[in-house]
Parts: structure tokens; C-alpha cells; sequence
């Protein structure tokens, strides 16, 4: 739609370049005149008492009751030190025009405004939008265009967008790290980000649907949903450690242990995000990619972390758990030493 899209019939003077060839006069000039008859032109000011009063001059309404009166009026001439009729210089032409004229900071504009077919993507949209205009000629060096509010979002959130997932990685990063005492565990838990945008990405993918705005920040979101399930996996395993149980079978034991709370959280995730994906209710279109990505990366993420989580942690930390397992056993044996020698040395 358009706010050109209401017109109305005008009448507009036409000058013939033609004849005005000899005459000094320019088509400023002639609309100039034009004006001075129809609205007049301000000859000067009246001061009286500090209080000022424009002299307007411009033609007697009664000398122009019609098209062809108008025509008849003189036109001064220059070159040719007399004047001319107006009608000997163009004529009056029926033309389309808007309705109205709208302006925006001082020049005319007009706002044309468009819903998105299903499926489409805001992005190359606009880019379509913009080589259109191209290809036909309207913009140029005079002619501006303006995106709206949604367009202006998504270049602004493409920008910050990578900020705000970086942001929350630290965020996460920082506050596991205090929690495990450890620069190294946040690592491990952080895994189940990329396995929850894989997730996300594979579901977009088969239902065809295009990342938009909403979905963009249902990804930032997604980074405080999935540690929380690797969290729980990782603390159980360090408190198994921590009691003399070796890293795999502690590992192994922690999966078991924290199988069904996994699964319970990641459910109650899933039931939330189904009205997202039903599309009920007013604005159900933009819900719709946020629970494609709540959805898509929950699960993947709560299915994979059972499997990368331990796997890495084990692949990394292994050898410092056999390190310090082989350490408590020489000094348990020095301790069982000690106590064997110890009647001895007494007789």
C-alpha cells in the first residue's frame, strides 16, 4: 500500500520550451507569474506602532473567474521589451496527483508499506525491494529512501546481536567458573551451546521457516537454557571424584543419576514452547520462530550433552585424575608403611 495510491485530477500549466526561445523568459519566471496572479507575492511590509502588516499584491479574483481569463493575462518579456500573453507560452494540461503531499524534515516523501508473503525473509526482501527501485530509476542523486522501523531493527540487531551472544557466553562462563572454582569446567559445560544451535538450525531447516528478529534473540536465550542441564551432570561426577570413585565409572554414574531430572526439565521446556508453535492467538506469527528455537535446541542439546559432555571431560582431564588417583595410593602405602614399622621400632 501507498499513500499515493488516492489521487485526484489537477489542471498544470505546460511550458512549451519552444516559445520561450528569444523571450528572456525562464520557466521560474513563468511560474513565478503564475503564482503572483493566483496567490499573490508579497510587495512589502506596513509598520505602524511596532506592529507590522504584509502587503500582499496579486490579481482581482473577478479578472480571472476562468481557465481562459488566466490564459489572457500578460506575461513580461525581457528580450522582447513587452509582454506576451500567458497562453502564447504553454498550455493547461489534466494531470494525475496525490491526494495529498506528505513531507518529512522539509521535503515531500511518500511511505509505501508491505506484509511479508509466508516464508519470506525480511532480509532479502529488502534487498529485492532495493534493486527494484534501482532498475527503475527512482532512486538517485535526489531521491532518498528511508527503511522503516522493521528494517532499521535488523540492521541493528545484526550488529549487536553478535555482542549480545558474546556477552552471555562471558556472563555464563563467569558465573560457572565461580561456581566450580575452575577456569577449565565452563569450557566443557559452554559444549552444549553449539549443539543447541545445531539443533535450532536442523529444525528451521526442515520446516522451512527463516531467521527473523524474534529468533535471533530466542538464540541469545538459549545460552542460559542448555548449560543448566550440563551443570547438573558435571556436579554429581565432581562429587563422585571427590570420594574416591574413578573418573569413568563417576562419569557414568553421574549420567544415571541425573537421567531422569535432564529429561523432566527439558519436557517442561518443551510443553512451555508447544502453544508458541500451535500459532494461537494475535501476533502468533512472530512466537513461532522462538519456539522453533527453544524447542529445536533444548532437545538436541539435552540428548547430545549425555554423550559430549562426559566425552570431553574425560578426554581432557583424565590423566590429572590418574595422576592425583596414583598420588593417593603412594601415600596411602606410605601410610600402611609407617604403621607397620612403627611396633618394631618400639622394641
Amino acid at each position: 500500500a501507498s499513500d499515493l495510491a488516492d489521487t485526484t485530477d489537477e489542471r498544470v500549466f505546460v511550458v512549451d520550451p519552444a516559445q520561450l526561445d528569444g523571450t528572456g523568459l525562464t520557466v521560474n519566471d513563468i511560474f513565478g507569474t503564475l503564482s503572483a496572479y493566483n496567490v499573490g507575492t508579497e510587495a512589502g511590509r506596513l509598520r505602524s506602532g511596532g506592529d507590522e502588516t504584509p502587503i500582499r499584491v496579486r490579481v482581482n479574483p473577478l479578472l480571472i473567474r476562468d481557465e481562459q481569463s488566466l490564459l489572457s493575462l500578460p506575461v513580461q518579456a525581457p528580450a522582447l521589451q513587452s509582454s506576451l500573453p500567458l497562453s502564447a507560452l504553454g498550455s493547461f494540461e489534466t494531470r494525475t496527483a496525490p491526494a495529498s503531499i506528505g513531507r518529512s524534515d522539509q521535503a515531500y516523501s511518500a511511505t509505501l508499506t508491505a506484509e511479508l508473503a509466508p516464508g519470506a525473509n525480511l532480509s532479502q526482501v529488502t534487498a529485492a525491494v532495493d534493486e527494484r527501485l534501482q532498475a527503475a530509476g527512482v532512486l538517485d542523486n535526489r531521491v532518498s529512501q528511508i527503511q522503516g522501523a522493521d528494517f532499521d531493527l535488523l540492521g541493528d540487531l545484526l550488529f549487536y546481536a553478535p555482542i549480545a551472544f558474546g556477552l552471555a557466553l562471558l556472563l555464563n562462563y563467569l558465573a560457572i567458573g565461580s561456581q566450580f572454582n575452575s577456569f577449565k569446567y565452563p569450557i566443557y559445560l559452554l559444549l552444549t551451546v553449539p549443539l543447541a544451535l545445531v539443533g535450532a538450525v536442523w529444525l528451521f531447516y526442515f520446516t522451512g521457516t527463516s531467521l527473523d528478529i524474534i529468533s535471533i534473540l530466542g538464540v541469545v536465550m538459549l545460552i542460559g537454557l542448555v548449560t543448566k542441564n550440563a551443570i547438573l551432570l558435571l556436579d554429581v561426577a565432581l562429587s563422585e571424584t571427590k570420594r574416591g570413585v574413578p573418573l569413568r565409572e563417576a562419569l557414568l554414574e553421574a549420567a544415571a543419576v541425573r537421567f531422569r531430572p535432564i529429561i523432566m526439565t527439558t519436557a517442561t521446556v518443551v510443553v512451555i514452547s508447544l502453544p508458541l508453535l500451535l500459532g494461537l492467538g494475535e501476533g502468533s506469527e512472530f512466537r513461532y520462530p522462538l519456539g522453533l528455537v527453544i524447542l529445536g535446541g533444548v532437545l538436541t542439546s539435552a540428548l547430545l550433552t549425555f554423550y559430549v559432555v562426559p566425552a570431553a571431560f574425560f578426554q581432557f582431564e583424565h590423566k590429572g585424575y590418574e595422576r592425583d588417583e596414583r598420588r593417593r595410593e603412594e601415600r596411602d602405602e606410605e601410610r600402611t608403611q609407617v604403621v607397620t614399622r612403627s611396633p618394631a621400632l618400639e622394641r
